[in-house]
C-alpha cells in the first residue's frame, strides 16, 4: 500500500523530482481502450537478478499497474485516491 501511495505522488509530481524521474509514463502509439480512459499506465524497469525486483523502477510499476483503472484514474485527488486505495486493500482476498 505505502508503494502504491509513493508511486502515486511520483506520477502526480507531489514526490521528489529525483524519485518521480525513475518512473517512466506510457504511451501507447495506437488507439486503444485503454488509451480511452484517464488511467495511468507506468513501465516497467528490468531487473537482472530476484534482488533487482525489489528496486523502485520496477517494483513500483508493477503494484501501480496492478491496481484497477478506477483507482489509477488521474480524476481522483489524493485523499479520494487513499479512500479508493484502503477500500481496495481491504476488501481484496488474502493471497
Amino acid at each position: 500500500m505505502k508503494l502504491s501511495i509513493m508511486v502515486y505522488k511520483c506520477v502526480y509530481d507531489l514526490a521528489p523530482k529525483y524519485l518521480a524521474s525513475i518512473l517512466e509514463k506510457y504511451n501507447s502509439q495506437r488507439a486503444t481502450r485503454s488509451a480511452d480512459s484517464n488511467a495511468v499506465l507506468l513501465v516497467l524497469g528490468s531487473a537482472k537478478t530476484r534482488f533487482g525486483m525489489g528496486a523502485f523502477s520496477v517494483a513500483g510499476p508493477s503494484a501501480w499497474n496492478s491496481l484497477p483503472v478506477s483507482i489509477r484514474a488521474s480524476s481522483m485527488n489524493y485523499q479520494s485516491f487513499l479512500t479508493a486505495l484502503l477500500d481496495y486493500f481491504i476488501d481484496s482476498p488474502d493471497d
